[in-house]
């Protein structure tokens, strides 16, 4: 599908450090499949990697929402729950 294509290519932008350019390609993923999990996860670590983490948060939590049995997405909350001193 073009979201699985959008979500790639927002994680090659991750892999390269751009930020901006896998926020895009992720939300864009998000627009063809709003209930894309992995999409939202990885749209969680590029915004934990440009240093927002409350939207990284955010997404961490829509994602782990809609699959419960999403394990990397737990950990990521997890981390940055404790990290940002909210646990």
């Amino acid at each position: 599908t073009m979201a699985a294509v959008h979500n790639q290519l927002g994680v090659s932008a991750i892999q390269e450090g751009n930020y901006d350019e896998a926020k895009h390609e992720l939300e864009l993923a998000l627009q063809g499949e709003p209930l894309y999990f992995a999409a939202l996860g990885n749209l969680g670590v590029a915004y934990a990697r440009a240093g927002d983490t409350p939207r990284a948060i955010t997404c961490f939590q829509r994602a782990t929402d809609l699959n419960p049995t999403y394990e990397q997405g737990h950990l990521n909350l997890g981390v940055l729950l404790a990290a940002s001193g909210s646990l």
